[in-house]
């Protein structure tokens, strides 16, 4: 709750505004990878393990323990791609990769048919005491070496801020923003793309 005694009355207001903006328009901003820096350094403290149908699949289990779920055995199975980021042989993050042909986000109910298999990184996570180290773009960018040389898309909601930073650390660029306009009975949904994307 706003307290207008602390905030005085224009900045109460402000805020707000501000919160039923977030509520009404929401955006999912993807990414597609164009660094082709190859050449990238890890630190020496810095190991990464990848698990997929066909590469440690059994080994998953030494690295989640018996909490490994039934959605990890069965994305695996489905033949997506986890990558595990250790630091000093303790797991930092991860992140998950799979190959697609459209893009859709519940997020803004909104989506685009690529009429093309590309990979995409969905799911990652790195662990509180090790946020802030530059975990994430290096998962991003492990997750784009496996791809196969598929074309790489990756998604967040506007935002979140720190996985923006982080997915532009890594070497990614803006693709199009979904948005979403939701005010009772009133929907809009529609597509930027950003002007200054390199073709």
């Amino acid at each position: 709750m706003i307290s207008l005694r602390r905030e005085g009355l224009i900045r109460s207001l402000g805020l707000l505004i501000e919160r039923a903006t977030k509520k009404i328009i929401k955006k999912e901003v993807v990414f597609v990878w164009r660094d082709s820096n190859n050449d990238r350094t890890y630190s020496d403290n810095a190991s990464f393990e990848v698990f997929s149908k066909t590469h440690n699949k059994k080994e998953i289990m030494e690295v989640f323990g018996q909490d490994a779920s039934k959605k990890t055995e069965s994305r695996i199975e489905n033949g997506d791609i986890l990558v595990c980021l250790f630091l000093d042989k303790t797991l930092a993050g991860y992140g998950w990769g799979r190959h697609q042909s459209s893009l859709y986000f519940s997020y803004v109910s909104n989506g685009i048919d690529l009429k093309k298999e590309i990979f995409y990184i969905y799911d990652c996570f790195t662990y509180p005491k090790f946020r802030g180290k530059g975990i994430y773009p290096l998962v991003l960018a492990k997750l784009c070496e496996v791809a196969d040389g598929y074309e790489v898309y990756v998604a967040c909601q506007s935002l979140n801020k720190s996985s923006i930073n982080g997915i532009l650390k890594a070497g990614f660029e803006r693709f199009k923003d979904f948005v979403l306009v939701d005010f009772y009975l009133f929907r809009l949904k529609f597509v930027i793309l950003p002007k200054d994307r390199k073709q």
